[in-house]
């Protein structure tokens, strides 16, 4: 093998990251040389990893100066803006992340990239470099066996998808064409690259027959489909706890977790928790009414705002680690990121799945198709039906028994980073016998 140096190219929030650094952990335990490529925000917590970084894409102030928004101001737009992320965020910057990525992946044997890292991808595939796309939740492999559910549209892709395979088809239809800018976009860097044409896809952007697909998540959310690219593989979850730093309970939320009977706890997560005002009253109110203790989880700059708000049941705490205070909840109440969601069904805790962006909606449905819990968009949740469906929640037995169930096996099985790190090994080792 000419290069031991992998290059892991996540994109978006620090839950979206921390999924690739339990992979590199796994590559650099195997003798590989992995190198996140990532946001330059990210630095400190990849090198807490003991993991090489290098800082690829626009600084934030670049973004600041393009965009002139709050992060605030950003979460709401990516919320009410379907088309915001890919053509505000994305697409304008492809060139920056192409050229930055060329220059880390120059000495690489193979790249891994985030679905919407479209940048990273052209820049291995003209490199000629294994190329590795991720899927971090069955709704970037975009299958019309089940339809994906749309944040903008999800009334509608509920009903559409109920009708099967037809329904399902359709949707990936409207997906297909509800991308068909972001795709003249790089049809047209493809051009200037000298790239031959590719397969489209609605999130990978484009497929290589050839390239390996991993889907990071577990197979109780979704098999692999017939229309999923060739080679792709559901490795399950990766183990992500601890996985960037040693993670300790703040000490008065560890106190107030001794101090009574089991909470539910609230959160929306690394993004949604700089948009947090009205979420965390209305958890507080409902733990008030129904008379039972909360955690709420927000931003850190952000605690000493709400710290004095809450009635006495409830606590509002900033960053703390998922894995050790949804164990010793009741129920869990968050944004239906992928990451919470490896978390809270590896805790054995029921869950509501509360949505607003992305693939969050997606997310959220199959989660209630499992009967770990219900789902409630979040502007139904903030618009007075949080207290119904919170109830459900803590008081539906099948729940908490279909919640045990699948921790036992999602903890018995699952090592997703592992699983990957030994899948991309086996493509390098591939790559290699076909050189010869």
């Amino acid at each position: 093998m000419t290069s031991d140096k992998i290059v892991l190219a996540p994109l978006g929030t620090y839950g979206d990251l921390r999924p690739f650094l339990a992979v590199g952990v796994q590559l650099k335990n195997r003798g590989f040389t992995p190198v996140i490529a990532a946001a330059h925000r990210y630095e400190p917590r990849v090198k807490e990893a003991g993991l090489a970084f290098q800082g690829v894409g626009p600084h934030p102030h670049e973004y600041a100066q393009r965009l002139d928004l709050t992060q605030q101001e950003l979460v709401r737009r990516l919320a009410n803006e379907p088309r915001f992320l890919i053509d505000r965020l994305l697409n304008p910057f492809m060139q920056h992340w192409y050229e930055d990525m060329i220059c880390v992946s120059s000495d690489a044997a193979a790249v891994v990239t985030h679905p919407l890292a479209q940048g990273a991808r052209l820049a291995a595939e003209k490199l000629q470099l294994a190329h590795i796309g991720v899927a971090l939740s069955p709704f970037s492999f975009m299958s019309e066996y089940d339809g994906p559910v749309f944040p903008s549209s999800a009334d509608f892709s509920r009903r559409v998808r109920r009708c099967g395979r037809l329904g399902g088809k359709l949707l990936v239809m409207l997906a297909r064409h509800a991308q068909r800018r972001s795709r003249q976009t790089i049809d047209a860097m493809r051009e200037r690259l000298e790239l031959p044409r590719a397969q489209p896809h609605p999130t990978f952007g484009s497929v290589n027959p050839r390239d390996l697909f991993l889907g990071l998540y577990s197979p109780v959310l979704g098999p692999v489909r017939p229309d999923y690219p060739p080679r792709s593989a559901i490795v399950g979850f990766p183990d992500i706890s601890g996985s960037d730093r040693p993670e300790k309970v703040p000490v008065q939320l560890q106190q107030f977790l001794d101090a009574g009977s089991p909470p539910i706890v609230f959160t929306l997560g690394t993004a949604g928790v700089y948009d947090s005002e009205a979420f965390v009253v209305e958890c507080d109110r409902v733990a008030a009414r129904l008379r039972i203790r909360a955690v709420i989880i927000v931003a850190d700059p952000r605690v000493p705002q709400f710290s004095g708000t809450v009635s006495d049941n409830s606590i509002v705490c900033g960053y703390a680690p998922y894995d050790e205070v949804f164990a010793r909840a009741a129920g869990i109440v968050h944004h239906s990121g992928i990451g919470t969601i490896a978390l809270a069904l590896r805790s054995g805790r029921p869950q509501l799945g509360t949505w607003a962006i992305g693939d969050q909606p997606n997310n959220a449905v199959r989660l209630a198709q499992l009967g770990v819990g219900p789902e409630l968009a979040l502007k139904r949740y903030l618009a007075g039906h949080a207290e119904k469906t919170v109830i459900s929640l803590l008081q539906t037995e099948l729940y908490r028994e279909r919640a045990r169930e699948l921790a036992l096996r999602v903890n018995a099985e699952e090592d997703g980073a592992a699983v990957a790190a030994r899948l991309i090994e086996a493509e390098l080792q591939l790559r290699l016998r076909n050189r010869k």
